[in-house]
């Protein structure tokens, strides 16, 4: 799964805001796969990112839980484009210290991808979403499973 994240990261990514390693002002996201298919990352908060006075600006928030879900999907080899994003901010994400993000294919049927994120803060979750993909190339080497073990860590 490393392999597909990076090699598509590379292809697509390179200068995306959030993921892409040669952005200079991106935030070169980390993202790693986990056991259970899906990946994971963490964030050290600024102040550059904030909206409100010390709180991240949920646009932001709307933006990393969307690229954790898009590169749960790199890591499948599959590229895909966000249709739908729905986030339920759950709490003020402070401007100061780390948020861990968490992604997971919940279901998949030919080209279109259900995923579930989550950001937690401390211990405390603090917004989740469900994004509708669709595909534009998939790894021939991908099953079209209509379940995946991944969603269930990003709820």
């Amino acid at each position: 799964m490393k392999t597909n994240l990076k090699k598509i990261q590379k292809e697509e990514h390179r200068h995306c805001l959030l993921c892409g390693q040669n952005n200079r002002r991106g935030l070169k996201l980390d993202l790693r796969p986990t056991t259970d298919g899906g990946v994971e990352t963490s964030l050290e908060c600024s102040k550059t990112l904030q909206g409100y006075k010390n709180i991240i600006h949920g646009g932001v928030i709307s933006a990393l839980l969307d690229s954790v879900m898009t590169n749960c999907l790199f890591a499948h080899g599959i590229k895909a484009l966000t249709a739908e994003l729905n986030v339920r901010f759950l709490a003020p994400v402070k401007a100061k210290g780390v948020v861990r993000l968490k992604a997971g294919i919940e279901k998949s049927n030919g080209s279109y991808y259900i995923l579930r994120a989550s950001l937690v803060q401390g211990q405390t979750p603090k917004a989740k979403a469900i994004g509708k993909f669709i595909a534009f190339f998939k790894n021939p080497e991908v099953k079209n499973d209509s379940t995946r073990k991944g969603a269930s860590n990003a709820r």
